[in-house]
Formats: structure tokens, C-alpha cells, sequence
């Protein structure tokens, strides 16, 4: 299945082919979605500042929406091999790494205002992650920045 989030229209879709397998309303300028390691689907509602979990038929699972995440604008959402979520929050101009099982963040980079250097983003709008890689562009900045993760 291919899971599209219609900003416009609020509309997040399953479809494979021509078939619609499934349709969630009302998250008008929500903007990216990522499928996790147990096939459930994260969508980034920034309109609302938070992250949405669903299942495979778009039934909603979890929200998290909760103020120890400080989220202003989470736009773009990717899942490493962890099942963690990575997430580029381009209003706060910031990435933050959550455990989804706890709701526990584990890390952030970006200090909330918009900067350049090594941890400092302007207006981060996309996160990718493969394998130990993680990459992010930040739009404002015009450059694509990518960390090594290693752990012990």
C-alpha cells in the first residue's frame, strides 16, 4: 500500500493501484507520513503540532501531542531501524528523536532558533533515515546535512 497525505483536502489515503483501501479526514496542512517497522503509519500534523499513529486501515492508534516534545510545526517524519521517530519540527528549527512505545524524546539538535552550523537548522524540512545515516535539508540554510549515528 501507498499511503498519501492530501494537505489541501485534510485527506490521508491507503491506496495500491487504482484501489482506495482507506481514508482518514480533517488534518488540513498536515504534510508527510512514514511507515513504521510494524506497518502502522505516522503522520506529522503540523497544523495541530503533533504526530498522529495509525493503523494500516488509517484507524487511529496514538497521538502525541504532549508539551515535553515542544512541538511548533512537526512537518516531516521518518522511522529508523529502532522504531524511534525522527522528526524535523521547521517552525522550532529543530530535529528530535522519540521513542514511540514510551513517549520518551531522546534527543534534540537545534536550539529552536534559526541558525547555521554543526546542530543548527533554518526551517529543517525533510528527514530521511538509512540504516545509521540520517540526513535532514534545511531549506533555509540551502544545504542537505547528514549525521553518522553510532552506538555502543
Amino acid at each position: 500500500r501507498l499511503y498519501v497525505m492530501a494537505s489541501g483536502s485534510g485527506d490521508l489515503v491507503a491506496v495500491s493501484g487504482t484501489t482506495m483501501h482507506a481514508i482518514s479526514h480533517g488534518h488540513f496542512g498536515a504534510h508527510d507520513v512514514a511507515e513504521a517497522l510494524d506497518g502502522t503509519i505516522w503522520l506529522a500534523d503540523n497544523a495541530r503540532s503533533r504526530l498522529i499513529r495509525f493503523s494500516e486501515d488509517l484507524e487511529q492508534l496514538q497521538v502525541l501531542d504532549d508539551p515535553k516534545f515542544g512541538f511548533i510545526g512537526p512537518r516531516y517524519v521518518d522511522v529508523d531501524d529502532f522504531g524511534r521517530l525522527v522528526v524535523a519540527d521547521q517552525d522550532a528549527h529543530r530535529i528530535l528523536l522519540i521513542n514511540p512505545e514510551t513517549e520518551r524524546l531522546i534527543g534534540i539538535l537545534g536550539d529552536g532558533m534559526p541558525g547555521i552550523g554543526p546542530y543548527s537548522f533554518d526551517d529543517p524540512e525533510g528527514a530521511l533515515v538509512v540504516g545509521n545515516t540520517y540526513y535532514f535539508a534545511d531549506s533555509d540554510n540551502n544545504r542537505i546535512v547528514k549525521y553518522v549515528v553510532i552506538l555502543n
